[in-house]
Parts: C-alpha cells; sequence; structure tokens
C-alpha cells in the first residue's frame, strides 16, 4: 500500500536496517531550530501524548489514568439523550 505525505510533516525516515534518514533541513534565514532541538522537541510531544490521561504518583511511583469529568458528563449526556 502506497500512502503520500506532505514532506514539511516529516522529520525523518527510519530505515529497516536502523539507519535515520533525516528530512528536515532548517532554513537559517527564517531563524529555525536546530536537528537536536526539534528531535527532543518532537519526542517530547510524543511523551505528553501518551501521558495525556494519567498522572503520576509519588508515593507508589506509578502512572494512574486520570477521571476526566468531561468524558463522564458526555457519556452521561449522550445515555441520557438517547432516552
Amino acid at each position: 500500500m502506497l500512502k503520500k505525505i506532505d514532506v514539511y510533516k516529516v522529520f525523518s525516515i527510519k530505515k529497516a536496517d536502523g539507519t535515520e534518514q533525516v528530512l528536515y533541513k532548517p532554513d537559517s534565514t527564517s531563524d529555525d531550530p536546530d536537528i537536536p532541538w526539534v528531535r527532543d522537541f518532537i519526542a517530547g510531544q510524543q511523551y505528553g501524548i501518551m501521558h495525556k490521561r494519567e498522572r503520576f504518583n509519588k508515593h507508589d511511583n506509578q502512572w494512574h489514568r486520570r477521571l476526566n469529568f468531561t468524558e463522564v458528563g458526555g457519556i452521561a449526556a449522550g445515555g441520557a439523550g438517547s432516552l
């Protein structure tokens, strides 16, 4: 299956042999950040997405899912509306 994606939305490509081809090229005239900064930014964003609905408990050093009252309210309103 062939997929097409805009090259501006891709930072790098990891190949099957373990090498990485970085497609991001910072523009020095527009003051773009350098490659290590962008790599760290992307890693931080991915970490935030992974733990978006969790919180870290310092007492047991574990991640726990947080109860989101917006989701609970949406489920209750949807359930009540369907009746």
